[in-house]
């Protein structure tokens, strides 16, 4: 959100980290933001602000159980299935995309 109250972020192109764009994060300039993410919910407390100012965005919710040996830093499945569900309450289920990903092959998951 810092960079959205700002009005832009700095890009760096991935194949030469020393040449660097400015995107302009102002809402005429921006079509949508798509986040992506395992735990939304620090994020949802922006909701309003986004939608105040006139942005467009969705979520791509990851949501797996995998074992704290492969996510030590997300919260319990049951407390993401809630922040989903509230979520999908808040802004519309079509606008929450569930991700299951990675699939993770190993005798740790099970698969």
């Amino acid at each position: 959100m810092d960079k959205v109250h700002k009005g832009f972020c700095l890009v760096p192109n991935p194949f030469n980290k020393k040449q660097i764009s400015r995107v302009s994060l102002r809402p005429e300039d921006v079509d949508a933001f798509v986040f992506w993410s395992k735990n939304p919910k620090p994020l949802m407390q922006y909701l309003d602000e986004l939608d105040r100012d006139g942005y467009m965005f969705y979520f791509l919710f990851t949501l797996n159980d995998y074992p704290k040996q492969l996510e030590q830093h997300v919260p319990p499945v049951t407390s993401r299935i809630e922040t989903f569900k509230s979520l999908s309450r808040r802004i519309g289920k079509h606008r929450v995309i569930w991700r299951y990903d990675p699939i993770i092959i190993s005798s740790i998951t099970g698969f």
